[in-house]
């Protein structure tokens, strides 16, 4: 079966769109989120449907994307089973931030709604209301993140330096698929700040620490290894700095905590 086929909606409006779900018995509530829910639409933004649904089909993930066109905008498709929002209401503790539900709890909370059927997303919305319910992120996720950022910059680092064309190719490449992610995210994580989006974190970074940002920039900028070498350990250093820094060149470490006293028990001799 395909999985992507032209786009039946590129000519129609958000609103007929809109329409059309909500004619659907199966579609149980859309919820606009983004832009369309902040108010905040320009020609460049593109719109994002979260589309409540109840199937009768083989059994799917709690919830799943897509992508199409309506009125010739990109738009993001969101698809939640109404099961999964019916359990928010259900909801006495708070989730952790990796739970399935956390992203929807979000959706739901700074959601628009477009299409209720039964009232289900305006009781969720209300249950959501009374309290936070995504755990903040813990010291063990900032202390794994710490760890990755400087596991990669150590080893791409070591081949960087290395007197070997293949070794540093393959440090050229390292530098973009872990050193740009890692730093990225690994920014907000070390300081227990919930990801909300790229153009979110463009926009506190403005506002909070345009050190980073402007170190971020550089690293993307630089085109020599050695020079965007150092631009990743600027901007490594200042996004570590608040969980232990970078590491110097003779540490030992270990991605979860306590683990560095095996290590070190495992080094003395028996009896």
């Amino acid at each position: 079966m395909k999985h992507a086929i032209p786009s039946t909606t590129r000519d129609l409006s958000l609103i007929e769109v809109v329409a059309r779900l909500s004619a659907n018995p199966r579609v149980k509530g859309v919820l606009q989120i983004g832009s369309l829910a902040e108010d905040t639409l320009t020609s460049a933004s593109d719109y994002d449907l979260v589309i409540i649904h109840q199937l009768d089909s083989d059994p799917l993930p709690p919830w799943y994307v897509g992508i199409t066109q309506i009125d010739r905008r990109l738009t993001d498709l969101i698809f939640v089973a109404a099961t999964e929002v019916a359990r928010l209401i259900s909801l006495v503790t708070p989730v952790a931030p990796s739970d399935a539900l956390a992203p929807i709890i979000r959706w739901v909370q700074h959601g628009t709604i477009a299409h209720d059927r039964t009232g289900l997303l305006q009781r969720a919305k209300q249950h959501l209301a009374a309290r936070c319910w995504v755990e903040p992120i813990d010291s063990e996720a900032a202390h794994a993140t710490w760890f990755s950022v400087n596991y990669n910059l150590a080893q791409t680092r070591r081949m960087i330096e290395a007197d070997d064309p293949l070794y540093q190719a393959t440090a050229e490449i390292r530098m973009v698929v872990y050193g740009y992610a890692d730093v990225w995210h690994g920014y907000f994580t070390l300081r227990k700040l919930p990801w909300q989006g790229d153009k979110a974190a463009v926009t506190y970074l403005a506002e909070h620490d345009t050190a980073f940002l402007d170190a971020y920039r550089q690293f993307l900028a630089e085109t020599s290894a050695g020079a965007r070498l150092l631009a990743y350990q600027r901007a490594a250093a200042i996004a570590t700095s608040v969980w232990g820094g970078l590491w110097p060149p003779d540490t030992t470490a270990m991605n979860i905590k306590g683990a560095l006293a095996t290590w070190q028990t495992l080094l003395e001799p028996e009896g």
